[in-house]
């Protein structure tokens, strides 16, 4: 019985110890909260079954970041910088998961590697990564690419690409809230009658029969439109999808296609969240000890 006992006082006496020296407990790998929403978008192609059209395209890309209540914003036509709070000078085009630190920061990023959609080479990636250790911080990445197609003789159009999705939520012992979602959507409208008609969310479910603006799913193996919180992960890999639309009469069309990835933290102030969780283990040592 001396020996359980004892055990139990060193076992309770090590957490305590674990939270004053910053280390990780009960598998958290943070104090506070962390969230990571990441996406590769490559192959993407525009193929025009029958007829005749011809696309003339542009590309924008975006990126905001905030911690708190500072953060910082950029805009660029093909490559956004990095949006960054404290020490995360070069970052920018860091498309994978930040180092959590003791600083806390939030990351977004977005960027357009090939716009050639009509060769099949188009690219884009988008971020947001954020960790905070008290207060609320977000982070996102969007690219949005909008083109004019002018259909001159009935046609269908294909969109086919390849997307590696992964998102990672955390919540550590002074974590209040960790989410993270992701946002991909292709809108084909009718300029002259501004009718949609195409409008495709993958979702990761194969529509049975026509989707609902027009139009017909082939591929479609995980959701591109969804979300995660507290503690977990969406790590769907590499999949490829394939959706047609209907054909289209002549007329000008204007695409939108657009790419979200963003997060969002909470978390309490990290000495309260110490003090409080610290006290609550001497008041367990102390009930032990009487034990």
């Amino acid at each position: 019985m001396n020996a359980i006992k004892k055990l139990s006082h060193m076992t309770i006496l090590a957490a305590a110890v674990s939270v004053f020296s910053g280390s990780a407990i009960a598998g958290v790998s943070a104090p506070g909260a962390a969230a990571t929403s990441y996406n590769d978008i490559s192959n993407f192609s525009i193929n025009f079954n029958t007829g005749s059209a011809s696309i003339n395209s542009f590309t924008f890309s975006n990126n905001t970041a905030a911690n708190g209540v500072t953060g910082t914003a950029n805009v660029d036509p093909m490559d956004a910088p990095a949006s960054c709070v404290g020490a995360c000078v070069g970052w920018n085009n860091d498309f994978f998961d930040h180092t959590v630190g003791t600083l806390g920061f939030a990351y977004g990023d977005a960027q357009i590697i090939d716009a050639d959609v009509v060769a099949g080479t188009g690219q884009a990636l988008a971020i947001g990564d954020v960790y905070s250790t008290g207060g609320v911080a977000h982070a996102s990445g969007s690219n949005v690419m909008n083109a004019i197609i002018q259909v001159t003789t009935p046609t269908a159009f294909d969109f086919a690409f390849v997307a590696d999705l992964f998102m990672h939520t955390e919540l550590g012992p002074d974590g209040i809230d960790a989410a993270a979602n992701t946002f991909f959507n292709i809108t084909l409208t009718d300029s002259l009658t501004n009718a949609v008609a195409f409008s495709w969310s993958p979702d990761g479910v194969v529509s049975s029969g026509a989707l609902p603006n027009g139009g017909i799913e082939i591929d479609d193996p995980f959701s591109l439109n969804t979300g995660i919180v507290g503690n977990g992960s969406y790590v769907a890999g590499f999949g490829s999808f394939f959706a047609s639309t209907d054909t289209l009469s002549e007329s000008m069309y204007s695409l939108e296609i657009e790419m979200v990835n963003q997060v969002n933290v909470a978390a309490v102030p990290v000495p309260a969240a110490v003090w409080l969780f610290a006290s609550g283990l001497l008041g367990l040592v102390g009930v032990a000890r009487r034990a």
